[in-house]
């Protein structure tokens, strides 16, 4: 999954990365056949979700110029929301970014393996900061994982304006 390269070893050592969940799947499906429906909150972009991970990152530290983590492991059932041109611009930014393209049942226009979505979800419990959405029981999951791992949970954004006492 993670390259030990790029200081992967020691973020996930340290929780010093953000974990990202970007659902789309079959809710983008939802939201096209009912536009204005709560599944429309989830059409959120890579950008949409790392200006909510920056700050915390930042706040985490764990880079000794002071900038903050840099990792951010991106978990989707969407790949072509995080592709490299969508990374890019955070890449030049100076973040470290890895991504896993999971299992999406409800639509074939997504990469579907299982093997990768559980990868996903173990890889995702080691970050001490998450943005997920608060529809999503894989974020819930996520979410409550990291909290179990470290004994307290982690800087958390759910993308609906919620605290994150609702995952």
């Amino acid at each position: 999954m993670f390259t030990t390269r790029q200081g992967w070893e020691a973020a996930l050592a340290t929780g010093q990365c953000a974990t990202l969940h970007i659902r789309r799947g079959d809710n983008i499906d939802r939201c096209q056949r009912n536009p204005g429906s709560k599944y429309c909150t989830m059409d959120l972009s890579l950008s949409d979700y790392m200006s909510k991970a920056a700050p915390m990152l930042k706040e985490l530290g764990g880079d000794a110029s002071g900038g903050g983590a840099r990792h951010v492991f991106i978990m989707t059932d969407d790949p072509d929301v995080a592709n490299e041109t969508m990374q890019s611009p955070w890449k030049e930014k100076g973040y470290i970014m890895e991504m896993i393209s999971g299992h999406n049942q409800y639509s074939s226009l997504t990469y579907s393996e299982w093997d990768l979505f559980l990868e996903s979800l173990y890889g995702a419990q080691f970050c001490r900061v998450f943005v997920g959405h608060h529809i999503s029981t894989v974020a819930k999951l996520v979410f409550h994982r990291i909290c179990l791992r470290y004994g307290e949970c982690p800087m958390a954004d759910d993308s609906g304006g919620h605290a994150p006492s609702v995952f």
